[in-house]
């Protein structure tokens, strides 16, 4: 288990035995009295404790997959954000029409591409075929940088179609 999955599982057991205990001791004052509250505040409170006591490998399993999905997201995302920042910067290597694009938008479109790739949390084979591609781009061969460019679709394709 985490570290941060056993305080969250540890807050939240706190809080539904406070809970639990808090509406034990309304009703036992209600039924009879702050004695019987205070008894019965007691065995429900105790009770969730020992609930949240037993449960806590489940709650871990629980905790370490949303940790691992979220993750898993943050890596499938960036690296569809690496994957357009080359297709732009491709597109502002090799324009459409002669002049559709400035030295200065061309250099945007780079600097952006290579923040991206740079980025903590790419996986591995996506950071190396966005390498690759860069690199290709910066040589400016069309053939090379489009063979490249396919390389990395399919990274990022192997990355995030594994669900």
């Amino acid at each position: 288990m985490t570290h941060d999955a056993a305080r969250a599982h540890i807050r939240n057991t706190t809080l539904i035995s406070v809970a639990t205990g808090a509406a034990g001791a309304a009703v036992g004052v209600a039924a009879g009295g702050w004695h019987y509250g205070l008894a019965v505040a007691a065995t429900t409170g105790g009770g969730a404790l020992l609930g949240g006591y037993m449960a806590r490998n489940r709650s871990a399993q629980v905790f370490t997959a949303v940790e691992c999905a979220t993750a898993l997201g943050y890596a499938d995302g960036l690296a569809h954000g690496v994957l357009a920042a080359v297709s732009n910067y491709e597109a502002a290597v090799f324009p459409v029409s002669p002049g559709g694009v400035t030295e200065d938008e061309r250099a945007g479109r780079r600097a952006v591409a290579y923040r991206l790739a740079a980025a903590d949390g790419l996986p591995g084979p996506v950071r190396m075929a966005t390498a690759d591609a860069l690199a290709a781009l910066d040589e400016g061969s069309e053939l090379t940088s489009a063979a490249a460019v396919r390389r990395l679709f399919a990274a990022v394709h192997r990355q995030t179609s594994r669900r």
